[in-house]
């Protein structure tokens, strides 16, 4: 846990499995972790940072989010090609929904009515009815998907290739040709006006997209010393910041954003673990 106002981690919770997911309710009192080696899911009470309970979900679980009443936890189980949905209210998997192989990015639309997972090995945005839990369609987009981030009626889907593409998700139509970002790609955010397309590449790089023209209009250095490795993004309630986890360097790096501008990291914290693979901010 870490303090984003004086950039200090106050809190370390251990927990087992090989956390790779972190995804936090609407209210701010609990935290969802992803346990891939246990396929398990830790429940953190953020008042006292302590897991209150561990949830078992499906094999290899490496994505997560979080209804926007904060009555859902959806997790996308790589291993066994399944999303679980959890009750919130009694930490227990009510419905099981096949979507395809690798599910690795998950996002719910703003009404909560659907779930958008990406699945990696089928190159596709599945569409998920979260009254039902069905799936409603399946959206061929690029090469192996691995996030997805909803913005009014448009998904933005990242591709391991090299690429964004842009879904009508009042459609379920790609829209355009996909947008060329940075080398591998892992994780986007869109910002609180819906205006910039945020993406993390691999080499260190944060692609700044216009989702007025679907083009790439910058690119910020998050790393001054960059090399190759995994990345996960997250903004802070008030857009004013983007957080950007560096896997190979252990730290948390704090861009600044600024109307359409975002600057170099101004902050970067050190942070006391074997890996750093997910942030989610507060």
């Amino acid at each position: 846990m870490i303090n984003t106002a004086t950039g200090v981690v106050v809190a370390t919770v251990p927990v087992a499995g090989s956390a790779t997911a972190v995804a936090v309710n609407p209210d701010g009192t609990r935290v969802y972790v992803t346990l891939k080696g246990a396929a398990k899911v830790a429940v953190m009470n953020t008042a006292t940072n302590a897991v209150v309970s561990t949830v078992s979900t499906g094999a290899g679980p490496e994505a997560v989010a979080v209804s926007p009443n904060g009555s859902r936890v959806f997790v996308g189980n790589t291993g066994g090609s399944t999303v679980s949905v959890i009750d919130a209210a009694t930490n227990m998997v009510v419905a099981t929904v096949t979507v395809g192989s690798q599910p690795s990015g998950l996002a719910v639309s703003a009404n909560g009515s659907r779930l958008y997972v990406t699945t990696k090995a089928t190159d596709q945005l599945v569409v998920v009815d979260t009254a039902t839990n069905k799936v409603l369609t399946k959206v061929a987009v690029g090469d192996a998907p691995v996030d997805v981030a909803v913005s009014g009626s448009r998904a933005y889907v990242v591709n391991s290739a090299g690429s964004v593409s842009v879904v009508n998700t009042a459609t379920n139509t790609v829209l355009g040709a996909p947008i060329v970002v940075g080398p591998q790609p892992t994780g986007l955010v869109v910002s609180g006006d819906g205006a910039r397309v945020f993406v993390t590449n691999g080499d260190d790089t944060v692609s700044v997209i216009d989702t007025g023209s679907n083009t790439v209009v910058g690119s910020v250095l998050a790393d001054p010393l960059a090399e190759s490795g995994a990345h996960d993004i997250a903004l802070s309630a008030d857009g004013t910041r983007i957080f950007v986890t560096d896997l190979k360097d252990r730290v948390l790096r704090v861009l600044s954003v600024t109307g359409a501008d975002v600057t170099a990291p101004s902050v970067s914290v050190s942070v006391p673990s074997e890996s750093v693979s997910g942030v989610m901010s507060l």
